[in-house]
């Protein structure tokens, strides 16, 4: 029998009569199979998406042509065709792009930062999560790995190791002799561990991840890596990829954008500003215009995207302003605030310097475009200059805040000063000296006198420190309260693949800016 897998735009079928009805469960080594079995000229063919199946009854004339089958839906019991058209996603031209970075003392730096990164998530990482898995599965099981058993661990960590190695990969940087594994043996992981991420959504897998808080943000970082290494899946695979995108993206086309407080300066969320949400939400939603720029909602994604990251950072004196950001006056875009006066942000109920580093995320969206070859509105960097500030030079008196005041960020030192303290640790001196470098890629320090490129030196070297007390490439003593995240190790793949990618979209000719406002 001639049959492959693929998609609805490559299916080539002859009067074909499509008919579904419900299907014995069948189980095979615990993973997703296709039975495929030839009667007359019928072929039926069964497709398992967890725990539901659908037989699709094809009828054809000629019986040595080959035919495709189309990744199916199932919601509410409705099986959906993806328009081909619309939704297709467009790869990455990389023909147009080059690879060069700066050639200075802390881009080597954080390439080694990176390096080690992908060491250890290659060996140490891949092998402690997934070691005890069997090899010959089509798909890693996310949640059944040791460790916390929860979403954010089973799903982001993954992301973020696959989006690492697929970066490190594409742009050139990997170095096989160093990590003691193949460039091949590397893309493989990396593929498995993309495909698994996408093939245990929901819109995939019956009771699957996704919908979450936070979750299409982890969307974003699988479906980068998955863009990135867009050649290495079969059809299958990719409309996984693709539908897992769409569906998260598509959940936040028109909802209502979150604040701290409100236009009239009524706190809403005591303690907790939105700064960070507000920029991993807009990721999977320019991702998705990157990828699927033809899409019906393109349109509603973009400008969704773009009043995210304009609110992200938002200041209250914002609410009112005349000024023009993307074709629009800033009093328009916005319902409301994240930031404090000195543009400092309230996280966990106190002043946290770490999520003012979550800008970074608002900054990585002028990488997705660029791979697109698309424009970056202005909005991306709104506010972002002043919160950088705010770090290296707003003074804290003590009192009211914490012996012995001063700046966040002090001079000469890699150490911090915390004004309320810190819950995630003394030792994430990676989230700062990446920042640091993102900022001054874009020129986001201009007229400081300790810039991002100081900040970014004297942080990775920190880090470098750190990594070089283990021979794995990892950062963090697991006995000492250096860091209390969960995926520690997975953060500084993530942080460092932000660095990297700002280095490297500033010296694109494709790096545009755009005051173009979005499409209504």
């Amino acid at each position: 029998m001639g049959s492959r897998r693929g998609s609805v735009k490559e299916s080539r079928y002859h009067n074909v009569n499509i008919s579904i009805r419900v299907a014995k469960v069948i189980e095979r080594n615990n993973r997703s199979v296709i039975v495929a079995a030839l009667m007359n000229q019928t072929a039926d063919f069964c497709v398992r998406s967890k725990q539901t199946f659908i037989i699709i009854n094809h009828r054809y004339k000629d019986m040595k042509s080959t035919f495709l089958i189309a990744t199916l839906l199932l919601a509410a019991n409705t099986l959906h065709f993806a328009s081909a058209a619309d939704n297709a996603v467009v790869p990455i031209d990389w023909s147009r792009l080059t690879t060069g970075f700066p050639s200075d003392t802390n881009t080597e730096l954080q390439k080694t930062i990176f390096r080690n990164t992908v060491k250890f998530a290659l060996n140490g990482w891949y092998a402690q999560q997934f070691g005890s898995q069997s090899a010959d599965e089509s798909y890693l099981d996310l949640f059944n790995v040791p460790g916390p058993q929860n979403r954010e661990f089973q799903v982001r960590g993954p992301a973020m190791q696959a989006q690492g190695i697929a970066t490190v990969i594409k742009l050139g940087l990997y170095d096989a002799e160093y990590t003691g594994v193949s460039e091949q043996a590397a893309l493989e992981i990396c593929v498995k561990l993309v495909r698994s991420v996408a093939h245990s959504h929901k819109v995939n897998s019956e009771g699957g991840w996704g919908g979450g808080w936070q979750d299409d943000f982890w969307a974003a970082v699988a479906g980068q890596a998955g863009w990135l290494t867009w050649e290495q899946y079969n059809d299958l695979d990719k409309e996984l990829i693709r539908k897992m995108v769409e569906w998260e993206a598509n959940r936040r086309r028109d909802y209502t954008v979150p604040y701290l407080r409100k236009k009239d300066g009524t706190v809403v969320s005591p303690g907790d500003t939105k700064a960070e949400e507000n920029a991993w939400n807009s990721n999977v939603l320019f991702l998705c215009c990157a990828m699927m720029p033809h899409h019906e909602n393109y349109d509603q994604w973009y400008k969704k995207a773009v009043e995210l990251v304009i609110s992200a950072y938002s200041h209250p004196k914002d609410v009112d302003s005349d000024t023009l950001v993307n074709g629009r006056p800033l009093k328009e875009w916005l319902n409301g605030s994240n930031t404090e006066d000195n543009y400092a942000v309230v996280n966990h109920n106190i002043i946290h310097p770490d999520y003012s580093t979550s800008a970074t995320l608002n900054l990585w969206n002028a990488s997705i475009l660029t791979l697109a070859g698309k424009p970056t509105p202005e909005g991306v960097f709104f506010n972002i200059d002043k919160v950088y500030r705010a770090l290296v030079e707003w003074e804290y008196p003590s009192p009211p805040y914490t012996a012995p005041g001063g700046t966040i960020y002090q001079p000469g030192t890699a150490e911090f000063y915390f004004p309320q303290g810190n819950d995630w640790g003394p030792c994430r001196y990676n989230t700062h000296g990446a920042f640091g470098a993102v900022i001054h890629a874009y020129g986001l320090d201009a007229g400081l006198s300790h810039n991002g490129v100081s900040w970014e030196s004297l942080y990775s070297r920190r880090v470098q420190e750190l990594q070089n007390r283990f021979d794995d490439g990892h950062m963090f003593d697991a006995n000492a309260r250096e860091c209390t995240y969960m995926l520690k190790e997975e953060q500084i793949t993530h942080e460092t693949v932000l660095a990297i990618w700002a280095k490297w979209t500033v010296q694109q000719r494709a790096f545009k800016i755009t005051k173009d406002a979005p499409k209504q």
